[in-house]
């Protein structure tokens, strides 16, 4: 679960039904959120050894949050849930990993103002994906 190497993987959230990050950028799940080390302050104790600089994390991705107030995780677990009702056998984990596609497909970063990002759009969306789903009661896209 290593990320693009075009993208920067600038902010997203901790998905807990995947239990990774996801990079709300290019949607790819990552092990952990993203971060950069850089020196500390001169340990002048030199609990680091002689003159070490301890490393310290100087970045870390930003768990955005839509103008609707809804993060990744709250967006995908909405879906998920929505699924989940319909196909009464799904599995969280993959309940999640349906809505995690349905959302690359809108072809936007999370938070992107030009979409609504509310709990309300994550099921107008999965319901409009079940519409394609078989009548019988399928438990994934038609695709």
């Amino acid at each position: 679960m290593t990320g693009s190497k075009e993208c920067n993987h600038e902010h997203g959230a901790k998905i807990d039904a995947l239990d990774c990050w996801v990079c709300g950028v290019c949607f790819e799940m990552l092990e952990t959120r993203p971060v950069k080390y850089g020196a500390g302050c001169k340990n002048i104790r030199g609990a680091d050894g002689p003159g070490g600089h301890p490393q310290i994390v100087t970045w870390e991705a930003e768990i955005r949050k839509s103008r609707e107030g809804t993060t990744l995780n709250s967006f995908l677990a909405a879906m998920a849930r929505r699924f989940m009702s319909r196909a009464k056998g799904l599995d969280p984990r993959e309940a999640t990993k349906l809505a995690l596609d349905l959302t690359k497909d809108i072809g936007a970063p999370f938070a992107d103002p030009d979409h609504d990002w509310s709990r309300t759009a994550a099921i107008d969306i999965a319901d409009e994906d079940m519409c394609y789903w078989d009548c019988d009661g399928g438990e994934g896209r038609n695709s």
